[in-house]
């Protein structure tokens, strides 16, 4: 079979092109900001979606930011019906949300991750799986900058909507409790996350999913490291570093946690060593 060896540029030259009659299109429709309008808003969501694309995230920012005002003066006028402005406001949001990661700017980015959870929560059903995957992504995101009190209520909200609507052992529902193991972790409460993680394992395992099962044995290593468990994390381990590529990224945590679990109950040469096949994995 012929193998396409384009596929990348092609990508970039259409995305390239989807920019340039986006931005035809608002020539056309743009009559300024005294006169706000609907679909001026939708291309200008287009715009900044596909400069983030393209990795121009200043671009992106401005059309997103201005898309956003242009949202909430027709939400404030009443001239748009507001079923239609909320999926467009969403979705500008939620760009808005990946521009400022990108940028690193997360205490904001989370602002907007809040933004698009209000409107989720007015547009859906209250046990629907996406408002659970919402909280989560919201959860994650404080996880992100280490804000394990302000992650813990999302993560638990993501875990009953899950358990509620899907049952216990649902894909989501392993997700929602590795999560929460590791918030858990975050604020020492290592027996906890223990045991959300060991039930997240039963799951993770019974769908065959290896690789989150394989991050999910670390997470719980680390966890017995917390704890002191110093000879059942490097068990954990042992069986997990059976399971990795001998160069890939899985296999360099699992000698990083490897290490630490060494400098518990063996000499410094040890944890030295466990470092070092870090450094030639990677």
């Amino acid at each position: 079979m012929e193998r396409n060896f384009f596929t990348n540029d092609q990508q970039g030259e259409d995305t390239e092109k989807a920019l340039t009659f986006a931005t035809r299109a608002l020539k056309v429709l743009d009559i300024g900001d005294d006169k706000p309008s609907f679909l001026v808003a939708m291309t200008l969501q287009l715009m900044g979606s596909v400069s983030y694309s393209l990795k121009r995230f200043n671009d992106s920012l401005g059309y997103l930011n201005r898309a956003q005002r242009i949202l909430g003066r027709l939400e404030e006028e009443g001239t748009t019906n507001v079923e239609d402005i909320r999926p467009v406001l969403h979705a500008v949001l939620l760009e808005l949300s990946n521009v400022k990661t990108a940028m690193g700017r997360r205490e904001e980015a989370i602002d907007n991750l809040k933004k698009c959870l209000e409107i989720k929560q007015m547009t859906m059903d209250k046990g629907s799986k996406e408002l659970g995957v919402a909280n989560r992504e919201l959860a994650e995101a404080y996880v992100a900058v280490l804000n394990f009190n302000e992650a813990l209520p999302f993560g638990l909200k993501a875990l009953d909507i899950h358990k509620s609507g899907l049952g216990d052992y649902s894909v989501e529902v392993a997700y929602d409790r590795k999560l929460l193991g590791v918030i858990d972790s975050g604020l020492e409460e290592h027996d906890k996350a223990l045991e959300q993680n060991v039930l997240s394992q039963k799951v993770l395992k019974s769908w065959g999913l290896r690789s989150e099962l394989l991050h999910a044995e670390i997470d719980a290593a680390n966890m017995q490291i917390a704890l002191g468990k110093y000879d059942e994390a490097i068990n954990t381990l042992k069986g997990v570093v059976q399971q990795t590529e001998k160069h890939g990224g899985t296999r360099a945590l699992v000698f990083i946690s490897m290490a630490k679990a060494h400098s518990g109950v063996s000499s410094g040469h040890d944890v030295k060593l466990f470092y070092s096949r870090v450094c030639t994995t990677l």
